[in-house]
């Protein structure tokens, strides 16, 4: 195996894995079934293959291309197109998006399409990554997408994939219900909404391959909160799970995660606002918990994962912007 330089071999390794379908999500649009990845699930893959801190993003140029009324209702209707540019060990990657956003409030519509936008145009210069990133999506035959029986969801501010693959790798339509509920204005934010669904991950096997190992330990840690996931990491000599490359380190740093007791949501809260105060990001927590419709705390049962999840990649973009700063 030829190791670029600027590489290691196990990031290598995970670039070369075929993307798996259980992550690509799925929408209507046009008569077609369009797939893609979320924008939530493509920063996170960077962060484990690559780390926090070798690699970066920024939004090169962010326009509004259209502000009109666009309902009798006097809903503003807008269009953005934003370029953003990826570093990746010196390597930089650039490309375009747009984002639409259609709302009453004129300022909830600009931030919507600016934001889509953004997130558009960051996928797109991942995509230069490989399979990992969804170029896969682009061959119409889907060879590089491994067949799965999970899938993920997010909301229409992602990118467009290609439509329709093969019947056995499509994930299975998602609830209506679920969907109703998702899209109407509800208990939490929006990042916690782009979140929700789908963060439910099966145990690996070994020989599974790193990927599904570090999926696995994200499940492992909503359940087991910060104190107990990265004191037994720190006692083997890790610092993040896509360090443990070797199967027999990843089956007993699972075991000893799996035998620590599952801790309360509450207590999970408290832990995790404690790792943001120490780490100097306590302004980032109160700013994060006041865009919350009801107190974290109260938000019902099947946000709650969501809500933890979105807190963990709230960390994790502060400890990325404090590095790169």
């Amino acid at each position: 195996m030829v190791v670029p330089e600027g590489l290691t071999a196990a990031q290598v390794e995970e670039l070369s894995e075929k993307l798996p379908a259980e992550v690509v999500s799925g929408r209507q649009q046009g008569g077609k079934t369009l797939r893609y990845l979320e924008s939530w699930y493509v920063i996170q893959r960077m962060n484990d293959i690559f780390g926090f801190t070798t690699w970066s993003s920024q939004i090169v140029d962010l326009q509004v291309v259209v502000d009109v009324d666009g309902t009798k209702e006097g809903r503003r209707n807008v269009t953005y197109v934003a370029r953003v540019e990826v570093e990746v060990n010196g390597v930089r990657y650039q490309d375009t998006g747009t984002g639409h956003g259609l709302n009453m409030s004129p300022g909830d519509a600009h931030e919507s399409a600016s934001k889509e936008a953004v997130s558009d145009a960051l996928k797109r210069c991942c995509r230069h990554l490989g399979n990992q990133f969804g170029l896969a999506l682009y061959d119409k035959k889907f060879a590089n997408v491994s067949r799965g029986s999970r899938s993920e969801t997010d909301d229409s501010s992602d990118e467009d994939g290609p439509e329709n693959p093969p019947s056995e790798s499509q994930p299975p339509s998602p609830d209506p219900e679920t969907e109703v509920r998702r899209k109407k204005p509800g208990e939490v934010n929006a990042e916690i909404d782009v979140a929700r669904s789908r963060l439910e991950v099966d145990q690996p096997a070994a020989g599974s391959g790193l990927s599904r190992f570090i999926a696995a330990m994200a499940k492992l840690r909503l359940a087991k909160g910060p104190v107990s996931y990265y004191s037994v990491l720190d006692s083997l000599g890790y610092a993040k799970s896509n360090e443990i490359t070797s199967v027999d380190s990843q089956k007993l740093v699972h075991k000893k995660l799996t035998e620590a007791p599952d801790i309360p949501f509450d207590q999970h809260l408290a832990e995790l606002k404690s790792m943001f105060y120490a780490k100097g990001h306590g302004e980032f927590w109160t700013m994060w918990m006041s865009t919350m419709k009801v107190a974290a705390e109260n938000a019902p049962e099947e946000d709650r994962p969501a809500i933890l999840h979105a807190l963990y990649a709230e960390f994790s973009k502060q400890e990325k912007t404090k590095t790169d700063g």
